[in-house]
């Protein structure tokens, strides 16, 4: 609701609702089998986007969103609109109130296939990247991180796999 009253109707005109397209248009933008449809339809906590506007705009309608108390996250496909919680930053606080209160080191294992990803990689103990065609390891600048050959959903348990290995 925040978004709609204050971000100006020239640029919410040139952002697409994912969820409210055709089913058909939506497994060309989330790239999957119908019957793996409602995975990426099912959101609580973001709205996915396709922004039509130029760079200037774009920059502007993120800007708008970020002093709103939101953020928006560009993935491959999607931009998603949600609040400033991110996962890195949720994945930090976990990892202090389990420290504080079971009193031992917890080893943080992050795994992500995607920019959006990137803050959680990097505050990770352990980095695993999803293989991804438009995301590689050679543009990023993480430390020690584990790849993956196969791509998601296989290449989810394979890096899970190699970080269990590289802890034990």
């Amino acid at each position: 609701n925040i978004f709609f009253e204050k971000v100006p109707e020239e640029l919410i005109s040139k952002c697409g609702f994912v969820l409210k397209l055709k089913k058909e248009e939506q497994l060309k933008i989330f790239g999957l089998p119908e019957e793996l449809l409602s995975y990426a339809s099912n959101r609580e906590f973001s709205v996915p986007l396709i922004f039509k506007g130029n760079k200037v705009e774009k920059n502007k309608l993120f800007r708008l969103a970020y002093n709103m108390g939101l953020t928006m996250q560009e993935g491959g496909r999607i931009i998603n609109l949600s609040d400033k919680v991110s996962k890195s930053f949720a994945m930090k606080k976990v990892k202090r109130i389990f420290e504080k209160t079971e009193k031992q080191k917890l080893k943080i294992i992050g795994v992500g296939d995607n920019y959006n990803d990137l803050d959680m990689l990097k505050n990770s103990d352990i980095a695993c990247l999803v293989f991804n065609e438009k995301f590689k390891l050679d543009t990023l600048n993480i430390n020690n991180c584990l790849v993956s050959k196969k791509s998601a959903p296989e290449g989810w348990e394979e890096v899970v796999k190699m970080a269990l290995e590289k802890i034990q």
